[in-house]
């Protein structure tokens, strides 16, 4: 049976390389599939491997490919001290070079220097100068010339420099190896500040637990180890360990770092907290009920983490295209060094001179970096105002939607529904109360806690027994109670569910804005319960709003009565509305939509009868703080803030994602095509190159660097 692992990969510092990697691990056997995150440092392997065999594969792979790479199955905390010294060697060998290379231009640059057998000297100087300054990238394009493998950017940075040294160029061949270095180390700086950046977001989870134990003791203890049932105590400005219950105390908790809300709330004692936020003021006992690995915020930390693991279509169109661009240039820079010469008479040198720049312009470094680089920090913007996505081709398929489908109760509306009237037939409303109870209680529905509510607020519960409990998903309950010593069979749902379980003398329905819940006594009607709920913030003229923000099509998909669901949204502006529809009905509206569009369709939702319309759609959006974990976890993206206005703010982050990638893809491209176009006719020297490589590709990331700052 297959297993996904992630494993963790250190030293990796060439984005060409990290494809080759994510390949040949792909082909190995009893690997399923292979992904690697390059600025995240991961990759994903599925396969029918243990953990300890598949480190070691990748490991034999990563070695063939670029030395120095460690695989582990684990995330280093620090880099290893060996790690460190093996930098600081580095670093000395190459300022020992370039301090040899400033001496070999002082001493035959400008003075000049000229004695028997000095161009032996000269010669000699830089080429120790150009081993110092490269002597890995030469390493790895000597042995993988060995193996077939050419046309990464250590073959084309050793081929242009020994191409330099044969015409006599020899301080421009030692240059471009140095600047290649240079720009090398700034854009790993940027990328790790990047990372940095998206890492701090990221930084919610509690370092402690204080778990208090009998007679009061208090031990404090790692987060991670936190148990359900533990009683925890959580003082001012600590963040809560774990997800729980506040059992004591009240306090303004700062939930900023899971849903970007700024204003602190209120809890007190029986109110739900999550791991992650901050207790701002106040001293609580929370009873925890997750243990880490399933607490918010260990979910919110794998969903970010892993999202970029799903590469959007503009990432592997890059690959695809660095593969197939290298190699075409070399054959290019080939013909443009020998065709002129041989059919045309023009000088050698020249054109080699020439050639050797085509080579140096072509490393396609900066689009396989910057452009995963820039879905990564949209994916951490997102998370840092409360959006959790859990694949970067999600937040690019945002940009592709035009049509959005959404629930009603929940995501259009608070979800929170207060009993208005309760009209039974035989004027005895509390015993209609009373049994709505016995069944409501056995059920999760918003409704039902509505009616729970409302009838634990004015009469005293009863223990009466029930069996033979039954929920249809859509329709209603029923079960078998026994009251004041009767047996009866009860029903409660909404007038379809009823009539097909050949109930007598049901009323006709009611256009209104009131929800009706109607109920039934031993197959006869008995009376109904009328409820409302209000519209959510934001929801109020919600559809010009989607519609101004790029969305053709806006509709809404509800199990509730078609009339009353009309003249509740009336205030949002929506006029394609669809109710009394159960989960399958959705289903098959959605499907219809996603034939008749030729972009993609976003349904938001929920509730636990959205869960399967959610994993159909394109882009299934649920409500974190609200919706049921079913829900959540059928979805791509997650609003942990439950607002509307969320999805506005995810369009722009989409947006400017999507800016950046292309202006990326146009900086890197253009500056290329203008400089190969440049070098071929002879109008730039190999300085100019190594911009068009080196400079590109820094300018590029720190491009992507963008999304994550100022405002969207």
């Amino acid at each position: 049976m297959s297993t996904d692992r992630v494993l963790y990969i250190d030293g990796l510092k060439c984005a060409s390389c990290a494809g080759k990697i994510e390949k040949a691990t792909g082909k190995l056997a009893g690997v399923e599939s292979a992904s690697l995150n390059f600025t995240r440092g991961t990759i994903s392997v599925k396969s029918t491997h243990s953990a300890k065999n598949l480190v070691k594969m990748v490991q034999k792979v990563a070695d063939s490919l670029e030395p120095g790479i460690s695989i582990s199955d684990k995330a280093a905390s620090n880099v290893t001290e060996d790690r460190k010294n093996l930098l600081r060697i580095k670093n000395w060998i190459t300022i020992a070079g370039s301090a040899l290379f400033v001496v070999a231009i002082i001493i035959f640059g400008l003075v000049k220097v000229d004695f028997p057998y000095s161009n032996y000297l000269k010669l000699a100087i830089y080429l120790l100068a150009w081993g110092l300054v490269g002597y890995d990238i030469i390493f790895i394009a000597v042995r993988n010339i060995f193996k077939g493998r050419l046309f990464d950017e250590n073959f084309l940075m050793t081929l242009a420099t020994v191409g330099a040294f044969a015409i006599g160029e020899y301080p421009e061949a030692v240059a471009v190896m140095l600047f290649y270095r240079v720009g090398e180390y700034f854009q790993e700086r940027a990328v790790a500040k990047s990372k940095s950046s998206i890492k701090s977001l990221l930084d919610l989870k509690a370092e402690f637990a204080r778990v208090l134990g009998p007679g009061g003791s208090e031990v404090k203890i790692d987060a991670a180890k936190v148990k359900v049932g533990d009683l925890l105590l959580v003082k001012q400005g600590e963040k809560i360990p774990a997800d729980g219950k506040v059992e004591r105390g009240e306090a303004y908790i700062d939930t900023s770092s899971l849903t970007g809300e700024s204003l602190p709330v209120f809890v007190k004692v029986g109110d739900e907290v999550s791991s992650g936020t901050l207790n701002s003021q106040g001293l609580l006992h929370v009873r925890a009920s997750k243990e880490f690995e399933n607490s918010t915020i260990a979910r919110i930390m794998n969903l970010v983490e892993h999202a970029s693991d799903k590469k959007s279509k503009a990432e592997n169109f890059i690959t695809k295209f660095a593969r197939i661009y290298t190699p075409v240039v070399v054959v290019i820079a080939a013909l443009l060094a020998f065709v002129p010469p041989l059919f045309a008479g023009q000088p050698l040198g020249d054109w080699v001179y020439r050639a050797l720049i085509f080579l140096v312009v072509s490393c396609p470094c900066a689009l396989v970096v910057s452009v995963p680089l820039s879905f990564f920090g949209g994916v951490g913007r997102a998370s840092r105002s409360g959006i959790l996505i859990k694949g970067a081709n999600y937040l690019e398929a945002v940009n592709q939607a035009d049509t959005i489908v959404m629930d009603k109760t929940g995501t259009l509306t608070k979800g929170v529904f207060a009993v208005e009237k309760v009209d039974a037939i035989d004027g005895e409303a509390d015993r209609l109360l009373n049994e709505a109870f016995l069944l409501e209680k056995h059920s999760t529905h918003p409704i039902a806690n509505a009616i729970c509510n409302y009838f634990s607020a004015n009469f005293k519960a009863e223990n009466n027994e029930v069996n033979d409990f039954r929920e249809i998903p859509g329709k209603g309950l029923s079960c078998v109670a026994v009251v004041n010593g009767s047996k009866s069979e009860l029903m409660a749902g909404n007038m379809k569910f009823l009539q097909e379980n050949g109930v007598a003398n049901l009323p006709d329905a009611e256009n209104s804005s009131s929800l009706a819940v109607y109920l039934a006594r031993d197959k006869s009607y008995s009376g109904k319960i009328l409820l409302s709920d209000g519209l959510k913030e934001g929801a109020a003229g919600i559809a010009a709003a989607l519609k101004k923000a790029g969305f053709a099509h806006v509709a809404v998909l509800t199990g509730d009565k078609e009339p009353a669901s009309k003249a509740s949204l009336t205030a949002t502006g929506i006029d394609e509305i669809h109710g009394d529809l159960l989960p399958q009905d959705k289903f098959d509206f959605l499907e219809k939509y996603k034939a008749g569009t030729a972009g993609k369709v976003i349904f938001v939702g929920d509730g636990i009868n959205d869960a399967a319309v959610l994993a159909a759609a394109d882009v299934g959006i649920s409500m974190g703080a609200g919706g049921s974990d079913i829900a959540v976890e059928a979805s791509n993206i997650v609003l942990m803030n439950d607002r509307l206005e969320s999805i506005f703010t995810l369009k722009k982050i989409a947006t400017k994602t999507r800016k950046i990638v292309i202006e990326n893809i146009v900086l890197s491209l253009g500056v290329k095509v203008l400089f190969l176009g440049l070098g071929a006719f002879g109008l730039m020297n190999v300085w100019g190159a190594v911009f068009a490589d080196v400079g590109v590709s820094l300018l590029a990331v720190l491009n992507s660097i963008r999304v994550l700052k100022g405002r969207i």
